[in-house]
């Protein structure tokens, strides 16, 4: 029988969620995991799936399951007000997690403390400001 079950991605931490030009606000790490081994992965701006939106990070090497991946997020990568950062992966029979399983986990104000992760759990929302 196929695998056609979808790796799911844990977070677990955000350095901050309001970045701004300012040297050192100006970027932020996310810390996730995926639930299996995957062998490919995207972390976008916007969109509403792995194809979609403004890329910032992505690989296509193997990672093994519950292993930390950190991407970091630059001011540069987004716009002005609230942003949405969708994190996707595949696993090793190419299923991509689906937008709606990004789980929350642990405490994710982190850093300077400055703001909430927002959003329902299927995403990550970053304020940019001037």
């Amino acid at each position: 029988m196929a695998d056609i079950i979808q790796p799911e991605v844990t977070v677990i931490s955000v350095e901050r969620t309001k970045l701004s030009a300012e040297t050192g606000r100006d970027s932020s790490d996310i810390t996730w995991q995926c639930s299996e081994e995957i062998d490919e992965y995207t972390v976008r701006v916007g969109g509403v799936d792995q194809t979609t939106g403004t890329e910032i990070d992505s690989s296509t090497t193997n990672v093994a399951a519950d292993t930390d991946i950190v991407t970091t997020v630059y001011d540069d990568d987004l716009s002005l007000g609230s942003n949405q950062v969708n994190l996707y992966a595949k696993d090793l029979a190419g299923n991509w997690v689906s937008y709606m399983q990004v789980v929350e986990t642990g405490n994710l104000i982190t850093g300077d403390g400055d703001a909430l992760v927002t959003g329902s759990g299927d995403n990550l929302t970053f304020r940019m400001i001037s």
